[in-house]
């Protein structure tokens, strides 16, 4: 067995100690995953703690071991999805490193659009819970904030670069956060009813339009 080199250059004889994913961590994930499936056909008010717990073929005192009431099982079900929409905008930006943002925005909005195409179903409902559960509105201003802050990173990296941007710098965050919101807005209306793929294609376009010029791109 090789050892792992320690600083100075001598060799330790252990390698790296990997993280063990526990039995609560794959239950834990398997009552998210089961919620996830519950809401693709159902309403979240047709959903309780039992239906998760058998969904998930496990007891309903599981349930409570991890999470306090239902409301806090969509909150992570919510959180997981933006989470995956959000690392798909992370891969995009850093894909696209050398154009300026504002080059990129389509690419941007079609990750978007393929994440409402696929896990609509979890951002209709728990835009549905907004108003009356903290515990999806933690969720939703702290990834939507992180969204704002990805947007306006990229385009101080142009501003560094010389690229022209208008606008004030101190305002690009803010800017970037009304634009995130404008985005889930948009797409919340279009899937929360029946609609077209031309009316898809035609809110990216619109969006794409409205994010390239709210940022201060041409």
């Amino acid at each position: 067995m090789e050892g792992q080199r320690a600083p100075g250059g001598a060799v330790t004889g252990r390698r790296p100690r990997q993280r063990r994913v526990s039995r609560g961590d794959l239950r834990e994930e398997a009552l998210v995953a089961a919620a996830e499936e519950l809401l693709r056909d159902h309403p979240p008010e047709r959903i309780t703690m039992e239906t998760i717990a058998a969904a998930a073929g496990l007891s309903r005192s599981s349930v409570y071991f991890y999470f306090d009431n239902k409301n806090t099982v969509l909150a992570a079900v919510v959180h997981r999805g933006i989470s995956r929409l959000l690392a798909g905008l992370e891969e995009a930006l850093a894909a696209e490193a050398e154009p300026p943002l504002g080059a990129v925005v389509e690419r941007l909005i079609a990750v978007i659009l393929d994440n409402w195409r696929s896990y609509g179903f979890v951002f209709v409902a728990g835009a549905g819970l907004l108003s009356r559960e903290s515990a999806v509105r933690a969720v939703y201003d702290s990834l939507c904030g992180r969204a704002a802050r990805l947007l306006a990173e990229a385009v101080r990296r142009d501003r560094a670069r010389g690229v022209p941007v208008e606008g004030a710098e101190n305002s690009d965050e803010l800017r970037a956060l009304a634009l995130t919101w404008m985005t889930e807005r948009t797409f919340h209306q279009l899937f929360s009813r029946k609609h077209t793929v031309a009316e898809e294609e035609s809110a990216a376009d619109a969006l794409a339009f409205l994010i390239r010029r709210g940022l201060g791109y041409p």
